[in-house]
């Protein structure tokens, strides 16, 4: 029987051993939550203008959700790490029910902090994806303006441009013009000539 009380001392953990691990897990997750999101909110103000040069509306109304989203999450972290000092103190105080009280609200906002960076990093990501989208469409449309500027213009001949500028073809060019006068005048002399013949 000693023996076997023996075997099971050494195979128990202590209560005092779960709630240290409880407790350093608990730290190492807030500081996370912590770490990450104030790290994309700051990389996303320092590096604006070279992710999105000329943003559009929806994706500015994305980042400013995301901004919001993640600064929920880094000020609810920081409220539960000080209501756990709160209630690490109570306890040590013997008030086991008012540390119980105060631990029961953290629970939510453990939760809430964890959806908040989620959706803020979502919510960036999007407003990312939307202006690269939206850049690459405008360097396409650069590029077929440079496309169109450097194509060169086809040399027009005279006649088309005569059809462009009379729109019916009712008034004649000059060159058409001297030629039906020079026939006017062999029509004259060749009608003049015909009536001296018959005179003699």
């Amino acid at each position: 029987m000693s023996k076997g009380k023996g075997t099971k001392d050494k195979n128990e953990i202590s209560r005092e051993l779960i709630f240290e691990t409880i407790v350093s897990e608990a730290a190492g997750l807030y500081n996370l939550l912590i770490t990450v999101s104030t790290g994309v909110f700051g990389a996303t103000l320092l590096f604006l203008d070279r992710i999105a040069p000329s943003p559009t509306k929806a994706s500015l109304l994305c980042l400013a959700l995301g901004w919001l989203m993640l600064i929920l999450c880094t000020v609810a972290c920081v409220w539960i790490r000080w209501k756990n000092l709160e209630s690490g103190r109570m306890v040590l105080e013997g008030k086991f029910k008012e540390a119980s009280d105060i631990d029961k609200p953290n629970r939510r906002l453990t939760k809430f902090a964890i959806f908040g960076l989620f959706c803020g990093i979502v919510l960036v990501a999007i407003f990312g994806f939307i202006n690269i989208v939206h850049k690459g469409d405008i360097n396409e449309r650069n590029c077929k303006m440079c496309q169109n500027k450097e194509k060169p213009e086809k040399v027009q001949s005279k006649k088309d441009i005569t059809e462009r500028a009379i729109p019916y073809g009712s008034i004649e060019t000059p060159e058409d013009e001297q030629k039906v006068g020079t026939s006017d005048e062999s029509q004259g002399d060749s009608g003049q000539s015909n009536k001296n013949t018959e005179t003699k």
